[in-house]
């Protein structure tokens, strides 16, 4: 589904920007001496290489019964992890 395929590269360059983002800035955990982000700088970015898996699992899942958008959320939360 190309408009599918279009939003899920969307998503992933979205989100490593936000990682990147997170990644630079080195934020104290209260109470620990433990921090978020490494505070150096670095990029982090995606690799296309997903769009095949994401395409047949929502395909089978679609197959089973799931609507298109749930499919996708649940692959798009799947990755988040």
């Amino acid at each position: 589904c190309p408009e599918l395929q279009q939003y899920a590269i969307s998503a992933a360059l979205i989100t490593s920007g936000i990682c990147s983002i997170i990644n630079v800035t080195k934020i104290p955990i209260p109470g620990t001496k433990y921090f978020i982000g490494t505070g150096i700088l670095s990029v982090m970015g995606t690799s296309f290489t997903f769009l095949p898996i994401f395409e047949i699992a929502i395909t089978q899942m679609k197959a089973d019964g799931i609507s298109g958008t749930e499919a996708y959320g649940k692959m798009l939360g799947t990755s988040m992890l």
